[in-house]
C-alpha cells in the first residue's frame, strides 16, 4: 500500500541541474508500480512523475502543478504504472 520516494535536489550540484536527477522508487503500491528494475527517460519531469504516481494509487490526474513552460507535464512516464 506504500511508496517511499527518494529524489536529489539536483542532477548536477555544481551547476544546480534539474535534469538527470536520480530518484529511487522504494514500494510497489500494491503492485501497482513495477519493481526490480531501472527506467532511464531522459525527458521525463518531476510532474511526470508525481502524475504517475497519482494514478498509481487511483487518483486520475492527467498532470502534476502548473508550469508554463513546454513540455514540463507530458502526463506521466511510460512503463512506471502497470
Amino acid at each position: 500500500n506504500s511508496v517511499v520516494l527518494w529524489i536529489s535536489e539536483f542532477g548536477s550540484g555544481q551547476i544546480h541541474d534539474v535534469t538527470n536527477l536520480p530518484v529511487v522508487i522504494a514500494g510497489g503500491a500494491q503492485g501497482k508500480i513495477k519493481t526490480n528494475r531501472h527506467l532511464a527517460r531522459p525527458t521525463a519531469t518531476l510532474g511526470d512523475l508525481y502524475t504517475s504516481l497519482l494514478n498509481a494509487f487511483g487518483i486520475p490526474a492527467t498532470s502534476f502543478g502548473y508550469n508554463p513552460s513546454p513540455g514540463f507535464n507530458n502526463g506521466g512516464i511510460s512503463g512506471l504504472v502497470g
